[in-house]
Order: C-alpha cells, then sequence, then structure tokens
C-alpha cells in the first residue's frame, strides 16, 4: 500500500507500512490536511519513514534545549491566530507550556517504539475529547508546532526536508490520536 502526498502540488508516493490499525484490523482513517506556513499537505495515515524519524529526532535535540521558549511561542501564536481556543485551557499556562513540550518530547522519544507510542497517542487522544478537542483542530496544532520550531531553529536552518519530515511525523501521530478520540466518542 501507499500513501500518496501532496505538497504545493507536487505529488509523491511513500509505501506505507501501518494503513491498518492493528487494533481493529481495520483502515486508518487519513489525516487529510495540514497547512503550515504556505505548504499544505495531504496524505492518509501511514507510520513515517526512517529518514523522518532520524530528521524529527536530530532537530528535536536542539529545539528541547529551549523548551521554555518553544512552549512560549507555540502558545503565543496559538492564540493569537485562535483566540476562541484559548478557553479550552483552564490550566496555569508556565504549566501547559511544559505539559506541551514533555508531550511532544515523549512523541519523539517513541518513535522508534510503535507499540508503545501508539498506546501512549491513543490514550492521550481519548483524554482530548474529554477537554472538548475537535478533530479539525489538530491541523491547528501542527501548525502552531511547526511554527514554534522554525522559530527556535531559525528559518535559515529550518530546511523543508526537516518541514517534511516533521509533517510526516505530525500526520501519522494525529491519525494515531484521533483512532482514540473515536474510540473515546
Amino acid at each position: 500500500m501507499f500513501a500518496y502526498y501532496t505538497l504545493n502540488g507536487n505529488v509523491s508516493k511513500v509505501h506505507a507500512r501501518s494503513l491498518w490499525s492493528r487494533a481493529r484490523r481495520r483502515p486508518r482513517q487519513p489525516f487529510t490536511r495540514l497547512q503550515v506556513g504556505g505548504h499544505r499537505l495531504e496524505c492518509a495515515a501511514h507510520e513515517p519513514q526512517q529518514e523522518s524519524i532520524a530528521i524529527v529526532q536530530s532537530t528535536w535535540s536542539q529545539a528541547v534545549q529551549q523548551r521554555e521558549r518553544l512552549g512560549q511561542v507555540f502558545y503565543d501564536r496559538l492564540f493569537a491566530l485562535y483566540p476562541e481556543l484559548q478557553p479550552m485551557f483552564r490550566s496555569d499556562p508556565a504549566l501547559q507550556r511544559i505539559r506541551l513540550v514533555d508531550m511532544v518530547d515523549a512523541g519523539v522519544k517513541l518513535l522508534n517504539s510503535r507499540r508503545d507510542l501508539e498506546q501512549a497517542l491513543r490514550d492521550l487522544g481519548k483524554r482530548h475529547v474529554k477537554y472538548g478537542t475537535q478533530e479539525e483542530q489538530y491541523p491547528i496544532v501542527g501548525e502552531n508546532l511547526l511554527h514554534a520550531l522554525e522559530s527556535i531553529l531559525g528559518s535559515k536552518h529550518f530546511s523543508e526536508d526537516m518541514r517534511k519530515a516533521w509533517l510526516d511525523v505530525y500526520a501519522y501521530w494525529s491519525s494515531v490520536m484521533l483512532e482514540g478520540a473515536r474510540e473515546a466518542q
């Protein structure tokens, strides 16, 4: 099976190893759109390529060194562009920033342990149903995460390959979280 990507109109095929959910042996719902800084990614849910994993782990090891700033940039932009989302975040803003960075950190560290990662992501998706998170908000989070990473690493250093790798991984994370969210509904 193959996942088809469209990145700014350029189509390529990527082998998908995990289009089928292990839990129910049914096709995963496609994560179909993610708009990030003028780039639109459409893809079917799949496990990220090893190259994407390596790039994400490498860039994350640099970005996480500025974890406080990363969380601040993420939420500042999120609430500036989507002020209607602010009431969903009831906890202390500093704690929320820590939780975000810790969540991404865990996701990056578990990329080489699919079973543990998918269970953690499904559980996270279930929890986010309780917070009132809607499916259409997942791309918003991805957009702001990539913006925060680019801001931390610098636009000159945040290459197109890095952007594609993070989009690949985030699409996978989102699709698994959405599986958990659907199970909770």
